[in-house]
């Protein structure tokens, strides 16, 4: 019999690493690894580790749990546990957030599924369309206070879609868009001309050290690590539009 973990199963995970007394073996009855994974350079308990955390993944909610935790329902040692993340965040199968800028204290993690978000692109493509259609028709339709408000976000989506158009690693869309935006917001064309600039220079950096597509970063932990910030020589410019 399959286990269904909810929300409420997750909250419960809190409660017991507070008291000490449970491992997720407590919760699940298995864990769900998928075949592609195989495929990636990384180890076997990191696979498992995947594996675990995939089976508490509830509509791609961030999950709350600590080193030990995890290590007790693996049986590893919880320092293990931090080096195996490491290597599931570095092939970009996890986004960790932290408390603070040292990154030594978790706050949750979430589960990526590559495969699943290429996928998920095709199919919600039309989806999109219909979606922006909309958003223009309303912009046409709205007083003043609305039509700023809708036309700054029809702009940071044609941004989006400049950004998107020339990055090369197209995986992960929808939550690569949605951390350009929250991006933008305060910051409007300033930030997305330094966020342009700065994916200049990488698309230069990465063709002449002949980068494999593998190990170029998901657009959303580009955006989200700010590596348009990173500083090295570049020759030749890609021309972008204005907002």
């Amino acid at each position: 019999m399959n286990y269904k973990v909810t929300q409420s199963t997750q909250e419960s995970i809190r409660l017991s690493e507070a008291e000490g007394t449970e491992t997720a073996r407590d919760f699940i009855n298995y864990i769900s690894i998928p075949a592609w994974i195989l495929d990636y350079p990384i180890r076997r308990n990191s696979m498992l580790l995947y594996g675990v955390l995939n089976s508490f993944n509830v509509n791609d909610k961030p999950i709350f749990a600590s080193n030990e935790f995890l290590g007790e329902t693996l049986h590893i040692a919880s320092r293990s546990v931090g080096k195996l993340l490491n290597e599931l965040e570095k092939h970009e199968l996890i986004v960790c957030t932290y408390k603070d800028d040292s990154k030594k204290h978790r706050k949750s993690i979430t589960v990526i599924n590559p495969i699943y978000e290429a996928r998920q692109a095709d199919a919600n493509r039309y989806v999109k369309q219909r979606i922006q259609i909309r958003q223009t028709a309303y912009l046409d339709t709205s007083n003043d206070v609305h039509t700023n408000k809708h036309t700054n976000k029809h702009k940071y989506i044609r941004s989006f879609e400049e950004f998107w158009s020339v990055y090369p690693k197209k995986i992960a869309k929808k939550s690569a868009q949605a951390k350009y935006i929250s991006t933008l917001k305060g910051e409007g064309e300033i930030a997305a001309a330094e966020i342009q600039s700065g994916l200049e220079r990488w698309l230069k950096k990465w063709k002449a050290d002949k980068t494999e597509l593998q190990y170029i970063p998901h657009a959303t932990t580009w955006i989200n690590q700010e590596r348009w910030k990173d500083e090295f020589e570049s020759k030749s410019p890609v021309k972008f539009r204005k907002l």
